[in-house]
């Protein structure tokens, strides 16, 4: 084993991190490189911090690797190395780090190691601002009040963007909405040529924005998605023009949204169960999750919202148990969580199978493994009925 390096103060902390680490414990690996970087309890070296967030970096641990792209990027404790960074930044990317994404936005922007790409900048910035990551908004703010990236200039998108920006205190974003040429625009703009949404189409116009899921996309359908995204504040029909057009590119988000506003009859649509099925099994077909949902409720005969859907948009639903389940089925096998918890109160209750109770119990457990709170509550309630002793009188 390596000696530990000189320390100014050794802690027992450091010392557990890097005996760790020496025994090629990846998160200890990390942890004593931020040691390093800070210089807290050792001598401060951007060198060593690199050395340790490599050996991290290799065993695919996601911070190690932004950390050490920044270390290249900055040309600190190395020599300056774009193309190093930009390795470093795409392997994290690859696996959804909002960051990385960012942070390999900036060297397209800048040309800084790699041919400067302003469409490849604005797509990551895109990616990013869906997340809802506020320095990719800013700069997504700035590409439409410029028109850079192959996006027209439009000064409403770019107050949408500061505004989504100014919300996570940003900064230069903030003083961005007090310029004259937007401290007068609304923060909210009523829907052009459309009346106020119905709850049910309230509660669906709530997950048109961003998606949790990293999906397949193009540049060209980010684009287009993200002007429907800001349009959603602007107006219903501009958005769902988008969103349609995107969608006609394969966006498996757009097409999502696209089944939602047929099956709720928004922006002008009259409500279609077919139509609505179609888009969203285009969805699905992309292993978009929340589709997978969104038509096992359907097939079950639900509205996916609780609220009431059209009558004549309910009595047009042909009920299959058996596609519900297997809906179900596929978006849990892809880690959703809700669906999980669905999928476990199906075979619970025997609403259209067999019950089977250690089937419900596996993908309770699986639900409340992933966050879902009414599975972790059935689990704890179930767990502390086991655990109470009951005398007889």
């Amino acid at each position: 084993m390596r000696q530990p390096p000189d320390m100014a103060e050794k802690t027992p902390t450091f010392l557990q991190y890097y005996q760790r680490a020496e025994s090629g414990d990846a998160e200890a690996q990390f942890q004593v490189g931020c040691y390093f970087a800070k210089g807290v309890q050792v001598a401060q070296s951007y060198h060593n911090a690199g050395f340790y967030w490599l050996k991290a970096a290799k065993q695919s641990h996601l911070a190690a690797q932004i950390h050490l792209g920044i270390l290249f990027e900055k040309g600190l404790g190395f020599a300056k190395d774009g193309y190093k960074a930009k390795h470093c930044y795409q392997t994290a990317a690859s696996r959804g780090s909002v960051v990385a994404k960012v942070r390999l936005a900036i060297l397209y922007l800048n040309g800084q190691g790699v041919a400067q790409d302003f469409k490849k900048a604005i797509a990551l910035f895109i990616q990013a601002a869906e997340q809802g990551e506020a320095v990719a908004q800013y700069n997504l703010g700035i590409a439409y009040e410029k028109g850079w990236g192959g996006l027209t200039q439009n000064d409403d998108l770019a107050h949408f963007w500061y505004e989504q920006a100014a919300k996570q205190h940003h900064s230069h974003a903030q003083q961005k909405l007090q310029d004259a040429k937007f401290s007068h625009k609304p923060s909210h703009v009523t829907a052009e040529g459309t009346t106020l949404p119905k709850p049910a189409q309230t509660a669906a116009l709530a997950s048109f924005s961003f998606s949790d899921d990293d999906l397949p996309s193009s540049p060209d359908s980010d684009h287009v998605f993200a002007q429907g995204v800001a349009n959603l504040h602007i107006s219903l029909n501009k958005a769902f023009h988008f969103f349609e057009k995107a969608a006609l590119l394969g966006h498996a988000k757009a097409q999502y949204n696209m089944g939602l506003a047929w099956l709720y009859g928004l922006a002008g649509n009259q409500a279609s169960i077919d139509t609505a099925v179609e888009w969203l099994e285009k969805s699905a077909s992309q292993s978009y999750r929340p589709a997978y949902l969104v038509l096992g409720w359907l097939y079950q005969g639900g509205d996916p919202y609780v609220y009431q859907m059209d009558d004549e948009a309910v009595e047009s639903i042909v009920v299959d148990y058996d596609n519900a389940i297997s809906q179900f089925e596929m978006a849990s096998e892809l880690g959703h969580a809700q669906a999980q918890y669905f999928l476990a109160q199906i075979y619970a209750t025997g609403n259209g199978t067999a019950i089977d109770l250690q089937k419900a119990q596996i993908w309770r457990q699986q639900a409340a493994k992933n966050g879902y709170a009414l599975a972790q509550w059935q689990l704890a309630s179930a767990a502390d009925l086991a655990n109470d002793t009951f005398y007889p009188d």
